[in-house]
């Protein structure tokens, strides 16, 4: 009996034996079997470590399918497998964002960054579910995190929705649940700050990818709701249409004000010019404040306007700040910050008489060959009115913008004139004039002499 319970025993001890290195020594079969069952303890742990990842890229993929649209084949039991557990059939997707993304992807790396959205993700999974919600949570491409959330009753349907009250309040259970979220994730966190956009409530696995197209729309509109919102989709987000046109009067008395060097003035222009485009989709009035701040910085630059603490007036930085910033309030703080900041000179003073008349002559040297180009043409490019770009244009050149106009195309139209072949029809289009005629009549008036006589005379010199 001996005998046969020790040959089962022995062939352990073979099996034992086989699966340890030769750098691992053993002095007896009780050590041998202790190296053993470490290993085969081990080996266990890599198996549910496998495991659990497998089942945690299943789950992923079935959501993503969900998500982006691919879900419609898929069955309940297949979701069940993955370890996607429904008992209902109404849902809607939140979105959540990094509030300054691109500031954050500077500081972080790309790790780093993958693992603040797994901790949104366990973080909005765990606050939600002790509310009494089914949720699951995946990581989108952006690093923005979608949380599909299973409801009982659509939310439109609710007796607490009020449309009208839409962009201010939070209106809804499940808004004022995922705003109680955000704050949660916020405090943990500590780092940066959350947007969360919902989408409509919907019906179905398959209308799930309808749910999370809308928070892409309701997230876009960030930027003019604000970032400490929790903004509900609406159906005029996807098809908005404003029709609203740039303010250019009011950047022309912004920037005039600019050279006047009044600086109140021009934040109160600054005031008026957010009030007139406030009704802009978001991507029609991030696009008008990036105007804004061009012209703000081609006057700046025309003018040498430089800051306050002495350094040259750097368009990439300001332009690097707006583009970082997520709403129009921000983008506000950057402007505002900018004229504070920007050391205007006075319109007065002999040296800014000089500037203007220096960019009047570099306006027209660049612009002399147009045919609309004009003393009024200029005056409003440089954001003064007719008279005074007149006046400070003699004053310091001691000639009219007209006559530098045209002194610039006479000495453009000589040179080509003994330079090319063209003909004096062409030239005369080369240099602004429509009319050759009238091209004829100013240059013989100009030099006392035809084109062609011109050309000849000093072509046999």
């Amino acid at each position: 009996m001996a005998k046969k319970s020790y040959i089962p025993l022995r062939r352990v001890l073979n099996h034992a034996d086989a699966m340890v290195t030769e750098s691992e020594e053993y002095s007896d079969e009780y050590e041998l079997i202790e190296i053993a069952f470490n290993r085969l303890y081990a080996d266990t742990g890599k198996m549910k470590t496998a495991e659990y990842r497998y089942k945690q890229n299943a789950k992923k993929e079935m959501l993503q399918m969900l998500l982006y649209g691919d879900g419609s084949q898929i069955r309940t039991e297949q979701l069940r497998e993955a370890g996607v557990v429904w008992d209902g059939d109404i849902f809607c997707v939140a979105r959540v964002s990094m509030n300054h993304l691109e500031t954050l992807k500077e500081i972080y790396s790309y790790s780093d960054m993958k693992l603040f959205s797994f901790a949104i993700i366990n973080i909005m999974e765990e606050y939600l579910r002790n509310a009494g919600y089914t949720v699951y949570g995946v990581d989108n491409v952006d690093y923005s995190v979608s949380i599909i959330i299973q409801l009982e009753e659509e939310y439109e349907n609710s007796s607490v929705f009020r449309r009208e009250t839409f962009p201010l309040e939070n209106i809804t259970e499940i808004q004022k649940i995922l705003y109680g979220a955000k704050q949660e994730l916020e405090r943990i966190l500590n780092s940066f700050t959350v947007f969360i956009g919902v989408g409509r409530s919907v019906k179905g696995y398959d209308a799930i990818h309808r749910s999370w197209l809308d928070t892409q729309y309701a997230t876009i509109y960030r930027f003019t709701r604000g970032d400490q919102l929790v903004t509900l989709f609406t159906s005029h987000m996807e098809s908005y249409e404003s029709g609203i046109q740039y303010p250019w009067d009011i950047e022309k008395k912004l920037l005039s004000n600019m050279k006047a060097a009044k600086e109140e003035a021009v934040l109160t222009a600054l005031e008026e010019f957010f009030a007139a485009v406030q009704k802009m989709a978001p991507d029609e009035m991030r696009w008008a404040i990036n105007q804004l701040l061009n012209s703000i910085f081609r006057i700046g630059m025309m003018n040498n306007f430089k800051m306050k603490d002495g350094n040259p007036l750097d368009w990439k930085i300001w332009i690097h700040e707006l583009n970082a910033t997520d709403t129009k309030y921000e983008m506000k703080d950057v402007l505002i910050r900018l004229i504070l900041n920007l050391s205007m000179e006075d319109e007065e003073s002999e040296s800014g008489k000089k500037k203007l008349a220096d960019s009047v002559k570099q306006y027209v040297d660049e612009h002399f060959f147009e045919e609309m180009i004009s003393v009024s043409e200029v005056a409003s490019q440089m954001g003064y009115s007719v008279n005074y770009v007149r006046q400070v244009f003699k004053e310091i050149q001691g000639s009219s913008v007209s006559d530098y106009i045209l002194e610039k195309r006479m000495e453009k139209a000589r040179e080509l004139l003994l330079t090319t072949n063209y003909t004096s029809k062409k030239i005369a289009q080369m240099v602004g004039y429509t009319d050759n005629r009238y091209f004829y009549v100013v240059f013989k008036k100009k030099t006392g002499e035809t084109a062609d006589s011109f050309r000849k005379r000093k072509n046999s010199n």
